[in-house]
């Protein structure tokens, strides 16, 4: 991990979630995760915060956005789990490849105990939010076609996702909030 590079001659960036993507992924996870009470994890002050500040999410969202941050504390309050870090930031544009191997920089949101998969989700929607130009409507169809059956996993994403650009709080970081929050509405509405 590193949190700067410089471009070298053979340098890339690859731009489809690949074998590679995966591997290291899979890898920082393997490597980082420990044994924690859920109370004491990166993510569950994460899920705090957007409890604090879900009254800046347009009003339409927060309803569906309190429920689902409510499910998620009920089915981990008081338990162990089994976490590791999240980049929170994967994406083609923070990781290039160079002699074969994968490298990520820019670790500035990470967290240190989250849960698996969130940085695949982050991953798939950014690329085709911003690559693609999907809406919500398309993005939570991809994902439902792609990956039925993981649901659950693809909320905590966004549930911390939205909690970020709303801890970030410029004005474009609310409205992605409200993107992401839309979003999570078109998965339970789709999948």
């Amino acid at each position: 991990m590193i949190q700067t590079t410089e471009k070298r001659t053979g340098a890339r960036t690859e731009h489809r979630f690949g074998p590679r993507q995966k591997v290291f992924l899979d890898a920082l996870f393997e490597k980082t995760k420990r044994d924690v009470a859920f109370e004491e994890t990166d993510y569950h002050r994460s899920l705090l915060c957007l409890e604090e500040n879900i009254g800046f999410l347009k009003a339409e969202h927060r309803d569906r956005v309190a429920q689902a941050v409510e499910k998620v504390l009920a089915r981990y309050r008081g338990k162990r789990v089994l976490w590791g870090v999240c980049h929170r930031g994967f994406t083609p544009w923070n990781t290039c490849v160079a002699d074969g191997r994968l490298f990520a920089f820019d670790f500035a949101y990470a967290l240190r105990y989250a849960p698996p998969e969130m940085d695949r989700w982050h991953f798939f929607v950014q690329t085709l939010r911003y690559e693609k130009k999907r809406s919500g409507e398309e993005i939570a169809a991809a994902f439902c076609r792609e990956f039925p059956g993981r649901e659950d996993s693809f909320r905590q994403y966004l549930l911390d996702n939205i909690s970020l650009y709303l801890l970030r709080g410029s004005r474009e970081d609310r409205e992605t909030a409200d993107r992401q929050a839309h979003l999570l509405a078109c998965v339970d509405a789709g999948c």
